[in-house]
């Protein structure tokens, strides 16, 4: 299932610096790379996670990335690209339970992704987050 964003031509620009400073100089991250990222993230959760803990949590970052850029832009293209994201975050959220710990320390509360762990644990995600004490 591939979401849809659409931005013209000035609205991308604006975003892929804003990717560029929330990314810290990582060029190689865009926007619609990093939507993609999320999007196959929610996507593998939702079939049961088949990576650790430590590419878990990378790839949760891409959300987090974005979360950087929707805060750094003006109120109408943040509320645009809040509106893509939108459905995939619902979609984490159905296939996702609130993790009594974060998963990663000092993760700020209106950043669900961070305390939330797969419904569906398998395989080395579920073993990590045994020893980590995160799975209930």
């Amino acid at each position: 299932m591939q979401s849809e964003i659409d931005f013209n031509l000035e609205e991308r620009s604006t975003l892929e610096r804003a990717v560029r400073t929330a990314s810290r100089g990582k060029d190689w991250l865009t926007l619609y790379g990093l939507f993609g990222d999320w999007e196959a993230l929610v996507g593998a959760v939702e079939m049961g996670y088949p990576e650790d803990i430590y590419e878990y949590l990378n790839d949760l970052a891409a959300r987090d990335v974005l979360e950087d850029v929707i805060l750094s832009v003006e109120a109408a293209l943040a509320k645009k690209l809040a509106a893509a994201l939108s459905p995939i975050d619902e979609r984490f959220i159905a296939t996702t339970r609130p993790s009594q710990a974060s998963l990663v320390e000092g993760a700020p509360r209106d950043r669900p992704w961070w305390h939330r762990v797969p419904i569906q644990l398998k395989g080395a995600l579920l073993n990590d987050m045994t020893l980590w004490g995160i799975t209930r």
